[in-house]
């Protein structure tokens, strides 16, 4: 009954501040330090950046530089949660070993500022929206307790949360008039081309990930499900 109730007052939250100060009533409760929230896949229509709805109580510093350096496309758990259908721990040690230097580099920078241990809920929409919802502790030993004693508290906050967010993102219909910048025309016209990311990356003197930031960007924009639909639409459209 805690956790409907809980629910109920999600759902009836009109403005991002109470929905954070819900978080950070969940993250006390649980004894732990801290809860970030993401949507790293918005649905078609919408004109946010994913960074737009970067809802936490991390750091003011870490934030900006977060968002400043979109290390949401390096982040290991933003890499793992988009892969994954259900909950995991993450922190220092193992988890890291399988990622590349640059992406163990944004944990590394965390750790300064106290973020170390968590356990994240990967939400999945209706819309093709994903977002991601954690709490964080310092303490793994803490974190470790909470999802286990509260696992389904935590998950169903976490798509509650999510669909607050999502049900107060204004949405551009499907039928308007798409506008890409010259960046993402270029990257959607040589992938039409036949071209793989990284070749698009040496012909625009571009790294790949800023390449995939820019089809991501253009996908989201025309409503795609991959590149290749988002290319096609875009040909279909006479955008490119």
């Amino acid at each position: 009954m805690i956790e409907l109730a809980e629910a109920d007052t999600l759902a009836a939250a009109q403005s991002g501040r109470a929905l954070d100060d819900l978080a950070r009533d969940l993250v006390d409760e649980l004894g732990l330090d801290h809860f970030a929230y993401l949507a790293c896949r918005l649905p078609p229509g919408t004109m946010l950046e994913p960074e737009d709805t970067f809802r936490t109580s991390y750091p003011s510093e870490w934030v900006a530089r977060y968002k400043d350096k979109t290390y949401r496309l390096y982040d290991p758990v933003v890499v793992r949660a988009q892969r994954s259908r259900l909950p995991f721990l993450w922190g220092q040690g193992n988890f890291l070993r399988p990622y590349r230097k640059a992406q163990r580099h944004v944990f590394h920078e965390a750790k300064t500022f106290g973020i170390e241990e968590g356990y994240l809920v990967p939400v999945c929409g209706p819309d093709g929206d994903i977002g991601v919802f954690t709490v964080v502790s310092e303490n793994r030993d803490a974190v470790r307790s909470a999802a286990s004693l509260a696992a389904g508290r935590i998950q169903l906050f976490a798509a509650e949360f999510h669909d607050a967010v999502m049900r107060g993102i204004e949405r551009t219909p499907i039928h308007a008039e798409v506008l890409l910048s010259n960046r993402e025309r270029e990257c959607l016209k040589w992938t039409a081309d036949g071209l793989t990311t990284e070749a698009v990356a040496d012909r625009l003197s571009l790294s790949a990930s800023a390449v995939n930031f820019h089809l991501a960007k253009a996908t989201r924009k025309l409503g795609g499900s991959n590149k290749l639909h988002a290319t096609i639409l875009a040909l279909r459209q006479g955008l490119i």
